[in-house]
């Protein structure tokens, strides 16, 4: 269940290349606010229908974190991969009418907290702020033990910062929520032979 609501809000997650593409965004109904958030506080990019470049995107790191906003409506949550090459790509957003039962308010609101918590550490890791990036991930893995991303993200900041036995407890917890990830495994096994 987390996971397909997560894929609801991590729309587009690319890797880095070296060209620039155009994001299309539009919204029903129109006119939605598009805000981007980061470390640097939230900027206003204008209203839908947009069209952005995806290196100009603000943010740090490799993803952008957008907000919609229209009055009467819920906010929608965009994780978006900042640059894609040179493919260029639409996001259609249909957003949804206030007025919604309790429960799904809470899980929406738990979801985008742990989504924002995502990007914020992996940003705060990938600007050398480590001390801060440890806060934000111990808080994300105090509040959702069992996300194994979080964990992932953990053992990266203490692969960085050159602690290899925790950043091998928070790959190997990693791949006991999810055993499936192969570049987890593969740090696990790399660690390991380091280790040794």
């Amino acid at each position: 269940m987390f996971l397909k609501v997560l894929g609801l809000l991590l729309v587009l997650l690319v890797a880095a290349c070296s060209s620039s593409s155009v994001v299309k965004l539009s919204s029903v109904p129109d006119g939605a606010t598009v805000t981007s958030s980061g470390p640097g506080g939230t900027r206003v990019l204008g209203k839908t229908p947009l069209q952005l470049d995806s290196t100009n995107l603000p943010g740090e790191g490799r993803f952008s974190s957008l907000s919609l906003n229209k009055e009467g409506h819920k906010d929608h949550h965009i994780l978006l991969g900042r640059d894609r090459g040179s493919e260029n790509y639409e996001i259609a957003v249909n957003l949804q009418p206030q007025g919604d039962d309790p429960k799904i308010t809470d899980a929406r609101s738990r979801q985008e907290k742990l989504a924002k918590l995502l990007l914020q550490g992996h940003a705060l890791t990938a600007a050398k702020k480590y001390q801060e990036a440890d806060r934000v991930l111990s808080a994300l893995l105090q509040e959702y033990p069992h996300v194994s991303a979080g964990h992932d993200l953990m053992g990266n900041l203490a692969y960085l910062q050159k602690d290899l036995k925790t950043a091998l407890a928070h790959y190997e917890r990693s791949l006991q929520i999810n055993p499936e990830n192969g570049e987890t495994k593969q740090m696990v096994d790399r660690l390991k032979g380091m280790l040794q």
